[in-house]
Parts: structure tokens; C-alpha cells; sequence
């Protein structure tokens, strides 16, 4: 069994793939730290955008370091709160699109019929 993570509630964007047995095969961070730094905190908005960003990158990342694609998984698990409402919202959203935002330029399969999990599901 491989479990996808994604976690985006409020400024970093992350993804993981765990086997069966809760070992991590991969967890990708993509850090925001440098985009609010000059405002001395996070910017909602300036969040919510980093992670449109950031998503397809870190999710392919985080299944080529794993070793599989997105046939391999058997179950997504995305951020469903607290947080952000913006940044939360990424999560879950991304994870039910993931298949379509593969790069046209891969060869992976795009079948997806692994359920998506969220804290409130």
C-alpha cells in the first residue's frame, strides 16, 4: 500500500509517499520562508498562489524520489484543516486533480481511482 500526503495549511507546501507501514519514501518540502520574509509574516494571498505553484512540482518530485507514479498509490491524504481556509483548501483540490496536472511531457499513467482522505471524511 502507498499512502500520498499533501500538506499545504498555511505556508509550506508538502508531500509525502508512506508504504504500508508508515515508512516515508519521500517528503518533499517547497519552503515559502523567503517570499514573506520582507513582510515579517505570512501573506495569505502571497500563500495561497505558492502553492498553485508549488504543487505539481513537489507532487511529482515526491513520486519520482518514492520510486512510483500515480498507478502505485492506494490512497491520497490531504490537509483538510486548521489553517488558512485559502492554503486548505489547496490540499484537497490538488489531490482529487492530481492526474491532470502530470506534465504532458511523462509517460505516467494517469488513471486515478485512489480515494481522497481528509480529517473530516
Amino acid at each position: 500500500m502507498l499512502v500520498l500526503g499533501i500538506e499545504t495549511s498555511c505556508d509550506e507546501t508538502s508531500v509525502a509517499v508512506l508504504d504500508g507501514d508508515g515508512r516515508v519514501l519521500s517528503n518533499v518540502v517547497s519552503s515559502q520562508l523567503a517570499v514573506h520574509a520582507p513582510y515579517g509574516g505570512v501573506v495569505p494571498e502571497i500563500a495561497a498562489r505558492a502553492h498553485l505553484e508549488n504543487l505539481p512540482v513537489t507532487f511529482e518530485r515526491a513520486l519520482s524520489e518514492a520510486g512510483t507514479d500515480v498507478s502505485g498509490l492506494d490512497l491520497v491524504a490531504a490537509t483538510a484543516g486548521p489553517g488558512l481556509i485559502s492554503k486548505v483548501i489547496s490540499s484537497p483540490r490538488f489531490s482529487e486533480r492530481a492526474p491532470r496536472r502530470l506534465s504532458p511531457r511523462t509517460s505516467r499513467s494517469t488513471d486515478w481511482s485512489s480515494p481522497v482522505a481528509t480529517p473530516s471524511s
